[in-house]
């Protein structure tokens, strides 16, 4: 049991470590590239990976998630067969689910770039960022993989290996003039996930590659418990680029540039927040009652308040660096960056809100809350981004974030107060 809790903790290191090298890496790279590219060509780049990633979440259909949370249980049990045969047919869903994707995007490349981008010349870039959808699930299908197998070593150098060559291909085209957004969009959404997929398959059991017919048990077992998953990921996920759609629609790829600045080096401050989310998950889906549940939440949000010290610091001292690096030119985004901050920090807060609903067994009402938080950041958007751009697409993000956190604690709130029953809810 020792030697069992030291190699975890060993995994757990490395990932998280692996996790700030990773990032900090595909950061530099963005910051390199969307400084040659400014404002405006930072814009295409940005909407044309939010066209690409819009069309991949339509089908995602929580494929990944259920592999990882069935096959995991398949594997604490030392059911191997039972575990390669879900991994097999997850592996042909994304197979047959990519190309549902990419085909149509790829007929759709030159009426897209021509009516929606107004540029001809991006034909090229569209066309590969869509071949590039197939690659970047096949990518993220063999992580999952990895992680239901617990190689998460394997799976922290895969994810290094991907940023390193995004972070020297960029390199290489800033030291060559070369930085457009052709090579861009084919650097990150074709070459860096096809480096994350090969390296990743070296640790990927060979009998999951091979050439056999799906499991129709496993697929329906699969789509079965990933729908409110994919659900709310849709949600999530489609609010958010909808919102550079919008943007991109409505106040033009100048505007978009400064949102995406401003919104990836919010991503990037969140990301000390991520083994809060990654610790909470497991801890909240394994209590029972509904009295442990309020004390967790208790002691959960006591911890956390302290979170909300970082935001004075990070919106007064957003101007002086954005003023240094990137440059002075970035300046519109420090406002974006000052809300879209306050926006991921009430989201982080919802989180162990939206984790009790697993313990309770109602995830399907997570898919429900983000519905009304879509419905309510559609209302927003149609009004605030005409009037103020950038600005208001980072407001509507955030009235979204709130509208969350506010029903996810109403509803929590009131599911804890009522009577503990039989049933699912008390299993």
């Amino acid at each position: 049991m020792v030697r069992l809790r030291k190699y975890l903790s060993g995994d757990l290191q490395t990932m998280l470590i692996a996790n700030s090298f990773e990032s900090g890496m595909r950061f530099g790279a963005f910051v390199v590239y969307s400084a040659v590219l400014g404002a405006d060509l930072l814009g295409v780049v940005t909407t044309i990976t939010a066209l690409v990633q819009l069309a991949t979440s339509l089908t995602q259909v929580g494929i990944d998630s259920s592999v990882i949370s069935l096959g995991s249980k398949h594997y604490g049990a030392g059911e191997q067969e039972r575990l390669l045969r879900l991994c097999h047919s997850g592996a042909w869903l994304h197979v047959v689910l990519g190309l549902i994707v990419s085909v149509p995007g790829l007929l759709l490349a030159a009426p897209l770039a021509r009516i929606y981008l107004e540029d001809p010349g991006q034909v090229a870039a569209l066309t590969l960022a869509f071949v590039g959808i197939f690659v970047t699930r096949l990518a993220a299908y063999v992580l999952s993989v990895l992680r239901t197998y617990q190689k998460f070593r394997h799976y922290a150098v895969a994810g290094l290996a991907s940023a390193f060559v995004l972070l020297t291909g960029v390199a290489w085209l800033f030291a060559t003039d070369g930085i457009d957004v052709l090579g861009i969009v084919v650097l990150t959404l074709l070459v860096a996930p096809a480096v994350k997929l090969v390296v990743g398959a070296l640790g990927v059991p060979a009998a999951i590659f091979r050439p056999q017919l799906p499991s129709r048990e496993r697929v329906r077992e699969i789509l079965s418990f990933g729908k409110w998953i994919w659900g709310t990921s849709l949600l999530d996920s489609g609010v958010r680029r909808v919102n550079i759609l919008l943007l991109t629609s409505l106040a033009g790829f100048q505007a978009t540039g400064y949102f995406q600045m401003a919104s990836r080096l919010a991503e990037f401050l969140s990301l000390i927040f991520e083994p809060v989310r990654k610790y909470l998950l497991p801890k909240f889906t394994a209590i029972a009652d509904r009295p442990a549940m309020r004390r967790a939440l208790s002691k959960t949000y006591s911890r956390l308040g302290w979170t909300v010290l970082i935001l004075p610091p990070a919106w007064i001292l957003a101007a002086p660096a954005m003023r240094i690096f990137p440059g002075a030119e970035w300046m519109p985004a420090v406002f974006l960056f000052q809300v879209l901050i306050a926006a991921r920090l009430l989201f982080l807060l919802s989180k162990p809100l939206a984790f009790v609903l697993f313990s309770l067994k109602r995830p399907e009402v997570q898919t429900y809350l983000h519905l009304l938080g879509m419905v309510i950041y559609m209302a927003s958007a149609a009004f605030l981004i005409p009037q103020y751009g950038a600005a208001g697409a980072a407001w509507s993000i955030f009235v979204f974030s709130a509208t969350l956190l506010v029903a996810f604690a109403v509803y929590v709130t009131r599911a804890l107060r009522r009577p503990q029953g039989g049933g699912g809810e008390a299993a």
